[in-house]
């Protein structure tokens, strides 16, 4: 049945009145909401930033330098060695699980690209496999502090899709292809290299990297195994990680008052165009 919905309008004058005050309202939060995601934006860089700094130049003052061999990176600490990561770690694939035995709910988490994002693990989209599916593939389990990272094209804007896994220690988690595990060795420092894979440097490597030729380009584990990185002293990377953890969580906690803030704009403007328009706000 058709209802029939009746709406109050004021005079044409008001409502034009009305019209041009919201343009004008609207347009200068719209304005400084811009100016605070250019915000955001500028501060993601300055953290991007002071990794590299920090991982490919270290954070003592007047150290002896040495030419890297190379051009986009400059000279680097002379004390600090250049090794191949397959040397320092165990680089493994995700495993190519049959879908069809993907499910809602169960024991056995699976890893997929969907889940990796830059710096964190979202869990919104979750597959499960069955027990018994999952037993053959133990070699791909993720363990408590992995770092891994997808393979297929995952450059963006502030790097590539790089993260460390955290769950509960009795969760099993499996990781699914066109994805890697980088898990290192006890001669490195866990945390520093996790910071490796969000400097330029890295980002840079990995870019030359990527195999265009195929369908979708992606990178392979043993390219990624061939990277030439810096590694500084255990005790300096121990160093550089303190000095980090404390830089970059005060640049996250800047991003998140801010993000807060644009939030509580929109919802003013919401909010405030409701007011006006029902007339609780007279502008006239």
């Amino acid at each position: 049945a058709f209802t029939e919905a009746y709406a109050t309008l004021p005079p044409l004058a008001e409502q034009t009145a009305i019209a041009h005050y919201l343009d004008e309202k609207t347009a200068q939060l719209d304005t400084l909401i811009n100016r605070k995601r250019r915000l955001i934006t500028l501060l993601r860089e300055e953290k991007t930033a002071l990794i590299n700094e920090a991982v490919t130049k270290g954070i003592q003052p007047n150290v002896p330098m040495k030419p890297s061999g190379t051009e986009w990176l400059g000279e680097v600490p002379a004390h600090w060695e250049v090794k191949k990561l397959k040397y320092v770690s165990t680089i493994i694939s995700g495993a190519a699980f049959d879908s069809n035995k993907f499910c809602k709910e169960g024991n056995v988490r699976i890893l997929k690209i969907s889940n990796i994002q830059h710096d964190y693990i979202d869990w919104t989209e979750t597959e499960y496999i069955p027990d018994d599916y999952a037993s053959s593939y133990e070699r791909f389990k993720v363990f408590n502090g992995d770092i891994l990272f997808a393979l297929t094209r995952p450059i963006i804007s502030s790097g590539i899709k790089s993260a460390r896994a955290f769950f509960d220690d009795n969760e099993q988690v499996l990781l699914n292809q066109r994805n890697a595990i980088l898990r290192v060795s006890e001669s490195v420092s866990e945390m520093f290299s996790y910071y490796v894979t969000h400097s330029q440097h890295f980002f840079t490597l990995f870019e030359n990297s990527i195999d265009n030729t195929g369908q979708q380009p992606n990178i392979s584990p043993v390219a990624i195994a061939n990277f030439e990185l810096l590694f500084p002293p255990f005790s300096e990377q121990t160093e550089i990680v303190a000095f980090l953890d404390t830089q970059t969580t005060k640049i996250d906690h800047t991003i998140s008052r801010i993000e807060r803030e644009i939030v509580l704009m929109q919802e003013y403007r919401t909010a405030l165009i409701s007011e006006v328009v029902t007339g609780k706000v007279c502008v006239i």
